[in-house]
């Protein structure tokens, strides 16, 4: 079939890793998990969740964590 190579597809990009990570990369790497519990079930004013809900949160994410990090299933 002529014509349906990766050639074909302009849906697929080659990419190469930029030499300098962004400004956002660097942050992102920055940030540990537990920030980012604590930042996902912000109130609608942005205020942070008490400690009961970030619990709640990590409890429930837990049994996904075991399922897919093969780091996580080992311990």
């Amino acid at each position: 079939m002529a014509g349906h190579g990766l050639e074909a597809d302009r849906r697929r990009r080659l990419i190469r890793p930029a030499a300098e990570p962004s400004a956002r990369v660097t942050e992102v790497r920055a940030t540990t998990v537990d920030d980012a519990l604590a930042a996902a079930p912000a109130g609608p004013d942005g205020t942070a969740p008490d400690g009961d809900t970030v619990r709640e949160v990590a409890a429930a994410l837990d049994p996904l964590a075991r399922r897919r990090t093969p780091s996580v299933s080992a311990r």
